[in-house]
């Protein structure tokens, strides 16, 4: 394990959180340093920074995001700052699919946005909708290990999306590696 990044096993990643008084889903906050602590390791595959005080538990629970299993979350362990959900599969479609099939219509979504994007050297998928709260996500194919990552940065009540879930997302959006 290494300081200051989450090893990760993941096919693909979503991150999801909850919106703030600004209305564009695609806005870029200051990213914050990556931790200086060792944070966790998720699984075998991709890694990527999280900011200090920021931990990874394992789920408490199974949850798919279409044909991906979620391997950890990754939280501050205060609820209303939400969580990065971090899934993985070996046998996941191209990652636009991922992105569409990670996006629970039983959560009634709307603003749904797809967009090719970079996550740190790798191309990749980014998605944004509006569920009770703004949700982000992304996902990548680590070609070295054959697994698809998923992130989704969600459940961050409203005030605390742009200060705390939003700069956790973009800060592992950006140090994605493999």
């Amino acid at each position: 394990m290494r300081r200051g990044v989450v090893v990760l096993a993941v096919t693909g990643l979503v991150l999801a959180g909850c919106g703030g008084s600004n209305t564009d889903p695609w806005r870029e906050v200051d990213i914050p340093a990556a931790a200086g602590d060792t944070t966790g390791q998720c699984g075998p595959v991709g890694v990527m920074d999280v900011p200090a005080g920021w931990e990874v538990e394992p789920p408490n629970r199974t949850y798919k995001a279409g044909q991906l299993s979620i391997k950890c979350v990754i939280t501050t362990g205060k609820s209303e700052d939400g969580t990065l959900e971090v899934y993985d599969s070996t046998t996941a479609p191209s990652p636009r699919q991922v992105i569409q099939d990670g996006i629970d219509p039983a959560n009634d979504p709307t603003d749904i946005d797809i967009r090719d994007t970079t996550l740190g050297t790798f191309k990749g998928v980014e998605a944004t909708w509006t569920t009770g709260y703004q949700n982000r996500a992304f996902v990548y194919r680590v070609e070295s290990t054959d697994r698809t990552m998923l992130v989704i940065a969600t459940g961050a009540k409203a005030e605390k999306y742009d200060e705390v879930l939003l700069p956790a997302y973009l800060l592992a959006r950006k140090s994605i590696r493999d």
